[in-house]
């Protein structure tokens, strides 16, 4: 059987929803800044109308949930806690780091010498969130979360065991003069392509 999944991400400024139904992708990206409720709930009535789907065939929802206390985040997930809820259908959690990782296992990225990969989100303009990983066989142990940007910069300068850093141009542009002698690649984890969250949520589907 198919798997009709909603996807719903909420960001500061903006709402995000999938849904792939019946094999295709059908999507929205709306202006919702203080207002997330009204936006996500008017939007999803708009996809389910104009595009004649039955609601009650929806049989999975996804959300993101993060260690990143932000209020924008946690409005996303709570309101598809709620559609779970009242449509009896099971809830799926990513998070960010969780999504850019998958992204760079299938880049084929190596990392031989078995050291840390940093991923650097980016939450707002001087916040960020450095999320220490060790890759092994293909997998992917998280070894700690720091949030404090004077403690991130501390930790490349000072941390011998990094090959590359995932990251945002923003984030670089704000260490670049830290780390100028240390052999650091820097990658950009760029821009999330609606397959990729299926293909996520389907591969967590069939661990669980």
């Amino acid at each position: 059987m198919n798997k009709n999944i909603l996807y719903i991400y909420t960001s500061k400024l903006k709402c995000n929803i999938l849904l792939l139904y019946n094999n295709n992708i059908i999507k929205s990206k709306k202006y919702s800044y203080k207002n997330h409720l009204n936006v996500i709930l008017k939007e999803l009535n708009n996809i389910i109308k104009n595009n004649n789907i039955n609601i009650n065939n929806i049989n999975l929802i996804s959300s993101i949930n993060d260690p990143i206390n932000i209020s924008s985040i946690k409005f996303g997930l709570s309101i598809s806690q709620g559609l779970s809820i009242g449509l009896n259908i099971p809830l799926i959690k990513l998070s960010l780091y969780e999504i850019i990782l998958y992204k760079i296992k299938k880049k084929n990225i190596k990392n031989n010498n078995n050291n840390n990969i940093l991923i650097i989100i980016n939450i707002t303009n001087n916040t960020f969130l450095l999320v220490i990983c060790k890759l092994k066989l293909n997998k992917y142990k998280i070894k700690k979360y720091i949030y404090n940007l004077k403690e991130i910069i501390n930790y490349i300068i000072y941390n011998q065991n990094i090959n590359w850093i995932i990251n945002t141009n923003n984030f670089k542009n704000k260490i670049k003069n830290f780390i100028y002698n240390k052999k650091i690649k820097f990658i950009n984890y760029g821009y999330t392509n609606n397959e990729i969250i299926f293909d996520i949520i389907n591969e967590k589907i069939n661990i669980l």
